[in-house]
């Protein structure tokens, strides 16, 4: 069976699915939801030189875009890992297949790229590439830039699954090194760190200058992720059949709550609980950017001394209550 025998099955078992009805009232919902927040994205990618022209009069646009694009690639590979599902329970009738483990994982990132994740910034760098890097490059240029934009895309969406198969399989140095790197990339456009700023001004600021370099960077790593994230499906697909104990070699590693008792094991187990499921990641993403909103206000001075006295307090109530949401709906 081919990639396309196989995505024709999947649409098959889902056109003849008995929760056909349920499934069309979340397709509308997810339409709304496109129709939303898209606007939002696309009104603020076409305002983009506006605001920049506002805030910033001396700063060119394109520039500026440039140098943090790959922190905002790092930031969508969070966003995803938070907010994007990642379903293989329903791809397990195909096991039974004459499918190639391959293949089945090639269709899976495939059907996981379909997600409101990936059509939303597609549609906000839409925005960007009519209005901002358009009017300040050629044609060549344009054309470029948005190749290197849809490669960043697809980065994400590859680490995505890479970071998700590591933290179902419990690989915590694969999930906590790569953790760290995007988390890095964040955290250094946000206290400023020149190199990171210079990185991604050159892999994208380099293209509207007709340089292939950076394209071919960005083009290795897709590939590179792509490799790695379907291997690792692959191979999560073959624990599948076989009932591979995730419990293996690497125990040393391990974050398993076996041989704890009492407070620890309920908090290890409750830590569990959060990161399974969607809602509880939702809740935390919206508490954990509002925490690095306010955060970067008191390092600039920007509060107020009594907010300034409030802040310890505030900020340490952001996570809980925000998870609280989720657990008192």
């Amino acid at each position: 069976m081919t990639i396309f025998d196989v995505l024709r099955h999947r649409w098959a078992r889902w056109r003849r699915s008995t929760t056909l009805g349920r499934s069309l009232v979340t397709t509308i919902v997810v339409v709304l939801a496109v129709v939303y927040f898209g606007g939002w994205v696309v009104a603020l990618g076409w305002f983009y030189p506006d605001v920049v022209a506002e805030v910033s009069p001396g700063r060119a646009p394109l520039r500026l875009l440039n140098e943090h694009l790959l922190s905002g690639a790092a930031g969508l590979v969070v966003a995803r890992f938070f907010l994007q599902r990642f379903d293989t329970g329903a791809w397990r009738a195909l096991l039974c297949l004459p499918v190639r483990r391959a293949t089945l994982a090639r269709a899976m990132e495939i059907a996981s790229a379909t997600s409101l994740l990936t059509l939303i910034p597609l549609l906000g760098l839409a925005a960007l590439l009519a209005r901002t890097v358009a009017a300040s490059t050629s044609p060549l240029g344009t054309a470029l830039w948005a190749v290197g934009a849809l490669l960043a895309v697809a980065m994400t969406h590859f680490a995505y699954v890479w970071l998700r198969v590591a933290w179902i399989r419990r690989r915590w140095p694969i999930f906590l090194g790569a953790s760290a790197a995007v988390l890095g990339l964040i955290g250094g456009d946000v206290l400023g760190v020149t190199v990171i700023r210079e990185a991604s001004a050159w892999l994208f600021g380099g293209a509207p200058r007709g340089r292939v370099g950076p394209l071919l960077v960005l083009a290795v790593g897709t590939a590179a992720l792509a490799l790695v994230s379907t291997a690792a499906l692959r191979r999560y697909t073959y624990e599948g059949v076989h009932g591979a104990d995730r419990t293996d070699r690497r125990r040393r590693f391990s974050f398993d709550i076996k041989g704890r008792g009492g407070l620890s094991l309920l908090v290890f187990l409750e830590g569990t609980l959060i990161f399974r499921n969607r809602g509880p990641r939702e809740q935390l993403l919206i508490g954990g950017g509002a925490l690095v909103f306010f955060v970067s206000l008191i390092v600039r001075g920007a509060l107020p001394v009594f907010s300034l006295g409030m802040a310890p307090f505030m900020l340490g109530l952001l996570l809980p209550v925000t998870y609280g949401q989720f657990a008192f709906a």
